[in-house]
């Protein structure tokens, strides 16, 4: 099967568009699971019937420090995610990061009226997550070595609909 061209792309063989097409819709969920998890943390963490934190500079405290702690967990999940995804396959290992990022909002107010450990747990498994779909191989195994740069212009541009789509939420 000979190669297709698509927006410029050059994909390798066995390959459609379609295939192409899952790097920026891969990217659109990943950008509305963070926004929504940070805004979703916030109104728990100061509604009276979960966590009643009343003052902002609490909750940015608490926030700030329950990313940073979180942050060299991410750092390894995407050190270590190649392996996964070389293991599992990437569907598998697409979906279920995407699950659980999921999980995750369900699971933040079950730990009050407790900070810790549960929503620490749940914000570091939700940054690891989404370290981990960010970071996905599919340009690699779908792009031609010399197309790779636009195909790294779709991802991002997945990540910018789903800001917008963020942004046409909260108006």
């Amino acid at each position: 099967m000979a190669a297709s061209t698509y927006l410029g792309i050059l994909l390798k063989p066995s390959y459609t568009p379609k295939n192409l097409l899952a790097i920026p819709l891969i990217s659109i969920p990943v950008t509305l699971t963070i926004y929504f998890f940070t805004a979703h943390l916030i109104f728990l963490l100061r509604s009276p019937s979960y966590y009643n934190l009343d003052s902002t500079s609490d909750i940015n405290h608490l926030t700030n420090h329950l990313t940073f702690v979180s942050m060299p967990f991410q750092m390894l999940s995407v050190v270590l995610i190649g392996y996964v995804y070389d293991l599992f396959g990437r569907r598998y290992t697409i979906i279920s990061t995407l699950l659980l990022q999921s999980m995750c909002f369900y699971l933040v107010p079950m730990g009050a009226p407790e900070v810790y450990p549960i929503v620490q747990a749940m914000r570091g498994l939700q940054l690891v997550a989404n370290a981990c779909t960010v970071v996905h191989p599919l340009i690699n195994d779908y792009v031609e070595r010399e197309t790779r740069g636009r195909a790294n212009a779709l991802q991002v541009l997945g990540l910018s609909l789903g800001d917008l789509f963020n942004y046409m939420l909260w108006l």
